[in-house]
């Protein structure tokens, strides 16, 4: 998908990322403050956590966004956040600044991964975004709408994780469906005790087979 519509009137993306870049290197020089882990990624505390914006001409902050089925953010039957235009908004976001763990050990990946789901009334003009973005600029922005990436590289980094709605036709119908967001850390696989004692086993055999042979 062209996440980067000619026709849109509102360049969120770079807009927002540019805003928030200043606002946190006031806020690091200030106070030299840092983000929690990533919270409340299955919504099972409503949109606590979480922020939201509307665009209409005008950006509205929405913090935290307030669930309503009527609203442009809500939580469905099956514990999914659902983020929806309506007939007013250019763009609707959801968003949440976070840091992302650590490793734990040098050969350890971290994979960001959920469930994603989103539908357009107009393929062409509107535009859906799900992404990771690095607020110090240092990583290329990922695309996570596959539902499983790889974010080894980000491991310790200052991140944002967005979800965008933007209606060009102003037509309802236009929504991305989350949940079950959550960041695992693999270990290194090593070989199992037991398949190492067994190699070594096989070998210390036909070590002394062949002396044996020899003798």
């Amino acid at each position: 998908m062209n996440y980067l519509s000619i026709f849109s009137p509102f360049k969120h993306a770079r807009l927002k990322l540019f805003l928030q870049a200043m606002t946190l290197a006031a806020g690091l020089l200030c106070s030299g403050a840092s983000f929690a882990n990533l919270l409340n990624g299955d919504f099972s505390s409503g949109f606590d956590s979480w922020e939201g914006e509307v665009y209409d001409g005008a950006t509205t902050l929405v913090n935290p966004p307030t669930s309503s089925p009527t609203g442009n953010f809500y939580v469905n039957l099956s514990g999914e956040a659902v983020v929806t235009n309506d007939n007013t908004n250019y763009s609707v976001n959801l968003f949440q600044d976070f840091t992302v763990q650590s490793l734990l050990a040098p050969a350890n990946t971290l994979w960001l991964e959920l469930n994603f789901s989103a539908t357009v009334s107009d393929a062409f003009d509107d535009l859906v975004v799900a992404q990771l973005e690095d607020l110090s600029g240092s990583l290329s922005t990922l695309d996570i709408s596959g539902g499983s990436v790889d974010i080894t590289a980000w491991a310790g980094s200052s991140a944002e994780i967005l979800f965008l709605v933007e209606d060009v036709d102003f037509t309802t119908g236009d929504f991305l469906t989350i949940g079950n967001i959550r960041i695992t850390q693999h270990a290194a696989s090593v070989p199992e005790p037991g398949t190492s004692a067994l190699f070594l086993s096989a070998g210390l055999a036909l070590l002394a087979r062949r002396r044996l042979f020899r003798s």
